[in-house]
């Protein structure tokens, strides 16, 4: 993945651009805020794995979103596997890919928190997610005025 960022938050403007070439894949952009995302290449899940993704886009408070991957264990309870996000980690008004091979034979879910209770949408910006396991989409949610939302079970262990 290539992320170009700019700290003042007001990207290229002007009339500025730039251009990557990568792998024979080629990346342009203009205006944008404080990031903007390509992704170059292919992730391949070994045997037995399938890849989990989540397309997140944030709202105005970026700050006080965070999410789990949670795995079914032996006894029935879910434990968290991936805490990649805690609260402050993800920029505002800001869209993010987070890619993960995980084993197919295991149960999961996924747990977003937005830590003021708001959501993503829409009194504080526009913000969403996506998570799609093996290629199909598992939820997509504006997630709007609340703590905590879930997704339902996925993977073939469930």
């Amino acid at each position: 993945m290539f992320t170009i960022s700019d700290s003042w938050g007001d990207g290229i403007i002007n009339g500025g651009y730039y251009d990557l070439s990568v792998g024979g894949q080629n990346f342009q952009g203009s205006e944008f805020g404080s990031s903007q995302s390509h992704e170059f290449g292919t992730c391949i899940c070994g045997n037995g794995e399938k890849l989990w993704q989540l397309d997140l886009t944030l709202d105005n408070f970026g700050d006080e979103f965070k999410w789990l991957l949670r795995k079914k264990n032996s006894s029935g309870k879910f434990k968290t596997v991936v805490a990649k996000a805690k609260f402050g980690t993800y920029e505002s008004n800001t869209s993010y890919s987070e890619k993960f091979c995980v084993s197919d034979d295991e149960c999961y879910k996924n747990v977003f928190v937005d830590k003021f209770g708001d959501g993503l949408c829409c009194s504080n910006g526009l913000g969403s997610y996506k998570v799609t396991y093996a290629g199909s989409v598992i939820k997509s949610s504006s997630f709007t005025d609340k703590k905590r939302e879930r997704t339902k079970k996925f993977g073939g262990g469930c």
